[in-house]
C-alpha cells in the first residue's frame, strides 16, 4: 500500500459504511453498485478527471474502454463527452472498500438547442438506466465565481430535469483549486481573500437568490492535480474526498422516475439566455 492509499484507508474506515442509506438494496437498483455518483458541470469543468481519479484512475485517463468521448480528458475546450455513461469500481480504486457507481455527463453551456440530443440522452440514460442517484455534484471551477448566464442556463436546466427535490442530493466541487503554498499565498492576497470558507459561502449566497434555496450546500475541493508527493496536498485530497464519501453514503436516494425535460422548456431557456 503506498503513501497515498494509506492516508485514504485511514479516513474511509469500515465503520462508515454500515447502516447507511446509501447501501439499502431495496431503495436502490441493483445493476448497479451504491452509492450511486452524478457529476455534472460546464464544459471544460474537469467532470471527467474527478470521475476517473474518484475510480482511482489517472487524472488524465482518455476514456480508451469508452464510446462517445465519456471519461475521456481532454486538454481543449470542446466538450469530448457526448452521451452520460456509469461506470463502477471500488472508491479511489482501493479494493478494501466496496463498489460504487459514477456517472460521467456531456457538459452544458449557453446553446442548449443545439444539444437538444444530449439532453435527452441524460434523462433517458438516468431515468430507465440508472434509476437512482444518492448524490448529485456540481463542479465549477475555482475562478467561477459569479453567475454567467452559461451557469444560470445549465443550473436552471438541471432545475427542470430533476426538479427542486434534487437539491437534497446536490453537493458542490471547486475544481482547479490547488492546495500547493503559492496557490493559497495568491488566493490569500486577493481581496477579498479567496477562502474555501468564502467560496462556499458565495455560491450558497448566489444559488439561494437565483433558485430560491433553503439552505446551504456543502462544498468540497477536490484538486484531481494534487501533488502526490506533498503530504499536505494529499492529505488535504484525502479529507475532501471523505466528505464526499461520507456524504454520499447519508444521502438517501433520488428517484429519477419522474425527470424530463421538454424542448418547449429548453428553448424558453435558450431564449432567455439569448435575451441577456
Amino acid at each position: 500500500m503506498h503513501l497515498g492509499q494509506a492516508f485514504l484507508y485511514a479516513w474511509f474506515i469500515f465503520p462508515h459504511i454500515l447502516g447507511s442509506p446509501a447501501l439499502i438494496s431495496s431503495e436502490a437498483d441493483k445493476s448497479y453498485s451504491s452509492p450511486i455518483i452524478v457529476v455534472l458541470g460546464a464544459t471544460g469543468v474537469g467532470k471527467s478527471s474527478l470521475a476517473n481519479v474518484l475510480l482511482g484512475r489517472d487524472k488524465n485517463y482518455k476514456g480508451k474502454e469508452f464510446k462517445n468521448g465519456c471519461f475521456h480528458v481532454s486538454t481543449g475546450l470542446d466538450s469530448i463527452t457526448k452521451e452520460t455513461c456509469a461506470d463502477q469500481g471500488y472508491w479511489m480504486g482501493d479494493t478494501n472498500f466496496q463498489n460504487f457507481t459514477v456517472i460521467d455527463t456531456p457538459g452544458f453551456g449557453d446553446r442548449l438547442v443545439e444539444e437538444e440530443k444530449t439532453i435527452e440522452n441524460m434523462v433517458t440514460t438516468l431515468r430507465d438506466e440508472i434509476k437512482y442517484v444518492h448524490v448529485f455534484i456540481i463542479a465549477f471551477k475555482q475562478t467561477d465565481n459569479r453567475m454567467t448566464d452559461s451557469l444560470r442556463s445549465m443550473i436552471s436546466l438541471f432545475e427542470k430535469m430533476f426538479g427542486k427535490k434534487f437539491w437534497d442530493n446536490v453537493i458542490l466541487e471547486a475544481t482547479h483549486w490547488n492546495h500547493g503554498d503559492d496557490a493559497e499565498r495568491i488566493r490569500s492576497e486577493s481581496h477579498p481573500p479567496l477562502t474555501q470558507k468564502f467560496w462556499s459561502k458565495e455560491f450558497n449566497r448566489i444559488l439561494q437568490r437565483e433558485f430560491s434555496l433553503g439552505r446551504d450546500l456543502d462544498s468540497v475541493f477536490i484538486d484531481t492535480f494534487y501533488h502526490d508527493k506533498s503530504p499536505k496536498e494529499l492529505e488535504v485530497f484525502s479529507n475532501h474526498s471523505r466528505i464526499l464519501w461520507e456524504y454520499a453514503l447519508s444521502r438517501e436516494p433520488f428517484e429519477c422516475k419522474d425527470i424530463e425535460i421538454a424542448l418547449t422548456e429548453i428553448r424558453e431557456l435558450q431564449n432567455l439566455i439569448d435575451s441577456l
